[in-house]
């Protein structure tokens, strides 16, 4: 299943790169909360 959905995600650049950027986000938030 995690496979296939990656492959999905891979097929749909928006949403490989919507997924990619708010994980960033995510990461940079957190680190700056733990800052």
């Amino acid at each position: 299943m995690r496979y296939g959905g990656h492959a999905c995600n891979l097929t749909d650049p928006e949403t490989f790169n919507a997924l990619l950027l708010n994980g960033l986000a995510s990461l940079l938030h957190h680190r700056e909360a733990a800052l």
